[in-house]
């Protein structure tokens, strides 16, 4: 079966709200379950988003974010799961292997885009208000309480980890 422009452009859009709520981490929109289900709703095939949606939900279980470790992006298996087994007619459980890469895509997305939102952030200069210090401190007060701050270059952004001196 094929995918409509509408039901594109509404996909696209079930996309953006739900990377949204997984960035705020709110509803928990973005696990693969609640995307495949409207995502079938929009394809028409609910049973095949709720069924693609399990079986990815699944895998994605027991997988957190610890330490260092990224695991595939959980929206876009769900997403893609749904996508590919309504588009080519396969089993979930073929889809959702099909599905993988674009869960890694997803990932390194993510890992890129806030990579680059980095060098944008705030540098010492300012205090969080919890903090018993002023928000008027120096960068040195900054950089004995936070030792590990981007500290800012020459051009503004942040491009270098420093530790302070004492």
């Amino acid at each position: 079966m094929q995918i409509t422009l509408v039901q594109g452009l509404l996909i696209a859009l079930l996309v953006f709200i739900c990377a949204i709520d997984k960035h705020m981490e709110t509803f928990m929109w973005f696990r693969p379950l609640v995307v495949a289900f409207f995502t079938g709703i929009i394809l028409g095939d609910v049973r095949l988003g709720m069924q693609a949606g399990a079986v990815a939900e699944l895998s994605y279980l027991g997988l957190l974010t610890v330490g260092g470790t990224v695991p595939p992006d959980p929206l876009f298996a769900g997403l893609m799961t749904t996508v590919l087994a309504y588009t080519t007619g396969c089993d979930v459980n073929t889809a959702l292997g099909l599905a993988v890469p674009f869960a890694l895509i997803g990932q390194w997305i993510n890992t890129g885009t806030n990579t680059f939102y980095a060098g944008f952030l705030p540098t010492g200069s300012c205090m969080p208000p919890c903090l018993p210090l002023p928000r008027s401190c120096p960068p040195t007060h900054c950089r004995a309480v936070f030792p590990l701050l981007w500290q800012p270059s020459r051009n503004g952004l942040s491009t270098a980890l420093k530790l302070p001196v004492v």
